[in-house]
């Protein structure tokens, strides 16, 4: 019969090397499904990843995003790990042959959830004319040489008439930030027929910004 705990005895705890492992395993996931999220999401603008240089928090809180969408998920992961603890040793260590496949699947599975998500966000974000981004007005620092076309474009950023003879910048259109690096800024501009207009504006090329945060409504 085996011995009970004798009274006042702390209560068992999960080895380190296990924590350690459980914790690595759940930062993997999140950084596999941070980055499908964001590859998807700036996919949709046709900007790629290594231009953005993302920070690594930034594709961790992508995954925590993906993870909270389908939070569903982690029931039956909280179901199976008692479970698994209850399972004998040998049968245990039998199961670590399967172990590859388990982890193929979870990351084909952070994949796959990553791209939903973004999917899901883009439509949400297109149907309400990207209006949960903040408003922003930019001004270039001046340069002597630019053409008509990056002069109306500067224009159309700072909202300010256009030069005399360049195309006038719509200016009832609003530019809004979608992602803020440490190289540059990511504007896009919404249209009503096909992709948004996508403007990068590197950070040595800024004079002045004004961004208007979203107030209420949005994530």
């Amino acid at each position: 019969m085996a011995a009970e705990p004798a009274p006042g005895a702390p209560a068992p705890r999960l080895p380190l090397p296990d924590l350690a492992w459980i914790t690595g395993l759940v930062l993997a996931w999140l950084y596999a499904a941070g980055w499908s999220y964001a590859y998807r999401w700036y996919a949709r603008f046709d900007l790629g990843l290594n231009g953005l240089d993302l920070p690594v928090e930034t594709v961790l809180m992508y995954g925590y995003w993906v993870l909270r969408s389908h939070w569903v998920l982690l029931l039956p992961a909280l179901a199976v790990w008692p479970l698994w603890t209850l399972v004998p040793p040998t049968v245990r260590r039998r199961g670590v042959y399967g172990l590859p496949l388990v982890l193929i699947l979870l990351f084909a599975l952070a994949y796959t959830l990553g791209a939903r998500a973004a999917d899901d966000r883009f439509v949400a974000h297109r149907d309400h004319g990207f209006r949960c981004l903040p408003r922003a007005r930019v001004g270039l620092v001046p340069q002597a040489d630019r053409g008509p076309a990056i002069a109306a474009l500067a224009a159309g950023l700072a909202r300010e008439s256009p030069p005399p003879g360049t195309p006038d910048p719509s200016p009832d259109a609003e530019w809004r930030l979608l992602v803020q690096t440490a190289s540059l800024l990511v504007l896009i501009k919404p249209e009503p027929q096909g992709p948004p207009v996508v403007a990068l504006v590197p950070w040595e090329n800024l004079d002045v910004a004004r961004l208007s945060p979203v107030v209420g409504g949005c994530e």
